[in-house]
């Protein structure tokens, strides 16, 4: 296997564990998948943790309000 497609093969196995929350996996992806913690596409944090931008939408909103995660503006 090229080293593309090995590196997508482990961290799908990293961040869709069957019995987790979009929260939890939203976090399991930034700790492990981003070198930044930081998102930098919408899109590619929903393909690889295989929910909705709405659900995304709400589990940002909801790590946010609890603590867990701190929203940055785009634009400084």
């Amino acid at each position: 296997m090229p080293d593309s497609c090995l590196t997508k093969l482990i961290l799908s196995a990293h961040v869709d564990p069957a019995c987790t929350t979009v929260e939890e996996r939203v976090l399991r992806y930034l700790r492990d998948c981003c070198a930044s913690h930081e998102f930098h596409s919408v899109e590619a944090a929903v393909l690889q943790l295989r929910c909705s931008r709405r659900q995304l939408q709400r589990a940002l909103k909801k790590l946010c309000d609890y603590g867990g995660t701190l929203r940055r503006p785009l634009f400084c």
